[in-house]
């Protein structure tokens, strides 16, 4: 998946799978889980490489990217996220 130019919101269904975000900017782009009925604690976040960040959420695996490379799971917190319970 890759947004545009500015704030950006990706869409993930019920039925993700394994989806890649490659060009998050972070406290700009949201991700919107409402299709998944989940709440924060349902997610696990982990850094997965430098600039690479693993959110798993039990229907499948999102991998979210910088252009930079310099992302870190500690930069993905509940405010990145829209919809979720």
């Amino acid at each position: 998946l890759s947004g545009g130019a500015g704030a950006d919101v990706f869409i993930l269904a019920g039925d993700s799978g394994n989806d890649r975000i490659r060009d998050w900017e972070d406290g700009i782009d949201r991700i919107d889980l409402s299709a998944l009925a989940i709440g924060f604690d349902a997610l696990t976040i982990t850094d997965s490489a430098p600039g690479r960040v693993r959110v798993d959420f039990g229907a499948g695996t999102l991998v979210v990217m910088d252009a930079a490379g310099l992302l870190s799971a500690a930069d993905i917190t509940a405010e990145d996220f829209i919809g979720l319970l």
